[in-house]
């Protein structure tokens, strides 16, 4: 016999988490491919960065 279900049921809830709300947010911050090279260039070079990124960036 066929089982014509593509998967079992699930049970439970998903509540409201503020983790996940403080992800979405900074997720939102980052929304730009340029955003995260910022950061990531920032992360790379793990030392206090005070200075013009601009001419580092890939933008007209």
């Amino acid at each position: 016999m066929i089982n014509n279900k593509c998967c079992d049921t699930i049970s439970g809830k998903i509540t409201a988490d503020p983790d996940a709300e403080a992800f979405a947010v900074i997720c939102k911050a980052l929304a730009h491919p340029v955003r995260v090279q910022i950061v990531d260039y920032l992360k790379r070079i793990d030392k206090c960065f005070c200075g013009d990124i601009v001419e580092l960036l890939p933008l007209a």
